[in-house]
């Protein structure tokens, strides 16, 4: 049992890392785009959470109001299936990273600034 427990404590290790590397290759793509900008934006620009205790699901919901898009049109922007959708904004189930990765590409596009989706312990 003691084996088990640890090769899951590795797995989850292992996939936090993942999530780090991949956020902070996004970053660097995003800014490589971005064209320069003569005023520097304040850092409140490149952060999603109003508060650190907002859930994926309230994020995704703020930010799809923000956008002024329905439920439909998000999972067209996401090439989701519209039930996931729902299931994410309703706080159903939680998306997985490459969800994760879709939803802050969309919004970063729409919105035209970096979009972080910060998920809460």
């Amino acid at each position: 049992m003691l084996f088990r427990s640890s090769i899951s404590d590795v797995c989850e290790a292992s996939a936090n890392l993942c999530r780090t590397l991949e956020r902070q290759a996004f970053q660097a793509e995003f800014e490589e785009r971005q064209q320069p900008d003569p005023k520097p934006r304040p850092s409140s620009d490149l952060t999603v959470p109003s508060s650190p205790e907002e859930t994926i699901a309230a994020q995704l919901q703020r930010l799809r109001l923000e956008c002024d898009l329905t439920e439909e049109a998000l999972a067209e922007q996401v090439n989701m299936d519209i039930r996931s959708v729902q299931r994410h904004l309703a706080g159903e189930s939680v998306p997985r990273a490459l969800s994760v990765r879709k939803y802050e590409r969309a919004f970063s596009k729409l919105l035209n600034r970096q979009v972080v989706i910060r998920q809460v312990p």
